[in-house]
């Protein structure tokens, strides 16, 4: 039955560009707004860079961190909603009911190994990176809210850690994997990379 499978990604590119045109919206989308708010996280770094006044520092310094946690948040949907999607249509369902509970990372791992023989490698990146993602987007969603040292920041002031968290090289980083881990999958099955995939 995989086999079957496997041979119809690799060799039905008619099929394969209608999912890709049809099947990924939620993909595309939030991987659109993660672009968007990297985007806003480089803006509010260099305004930052440029202010004179400690106050005006310290909302772009805030402006960063809010846009690289809603970047790391719509990079981790966008991860999810591929995978997700990718398996459900290539997967039977009886299969796919019983993987689609597994961890973000996990799915990455069982879904190409299941469907095309090949997978990430757990122990080095990209899979590290989406363990390191998986975390981040945990502490924010489920966020338990207890006291913790402060930490410093990179302009020298006491913050909570979610500061020391969300950065633009946090968002860049998260935003860099996303199109990592996917153009590594289309690699294993033989397939294009998406064309919103930039």
């Amino acid at each position: 039955m995989v086999l079957k499978v496997t041979l119809l990604v690799c060799e039905n590119k008619t099929t394969e560009h209608v999912d890709i045109l049809t099947r990924y919206e939620v993909a595309m989308s939030t991987y659109n707004f993660a672009k968007e708010f990297f985007e806003k996280c480089r803006t509010y770094r260099e305004s930052c860079d440029k202010a004179k006044d400690i106050e005006e520092k310290k909302g772009h310094l805030l402006n960063e961190m809010q846009s690289s946690m809603a970047c790391v948040i719509f990079c981790t949907i966008c991860l999810e909603s591929y995978i997700n999607t990718y398996a459900g249509d290539r997967l039977p369902k009886v299969v796919w009911k019983k993987l689609e509970r597994l961890k973000l990372e996990d799915k990455w791992v069982v879904v190409p190994q299941l469907i095309l023989n090949k997978t990430f490698k757990t122990d080095r990146e990209p899979y590290k990176l989406l363990k390191w993602l998986t975390e981040l987007r945990n502490f924010v969603v489920h966020y338990k809210g207890r006291f913790s040292k402060p930490v410093i920041d990179r302009l020298g002031l006491y913050h909570d850690q979610v500061f020391k968290k969300f950065t633009l090289e946090s968002s860049e980083k998260a935003f860099q994997l996303v199109k990592d881990v996917i153009k590594t999958l289309h690699s294993f099955d033989c397939s294009k990379t998406p064309n919103w995939l930039v």
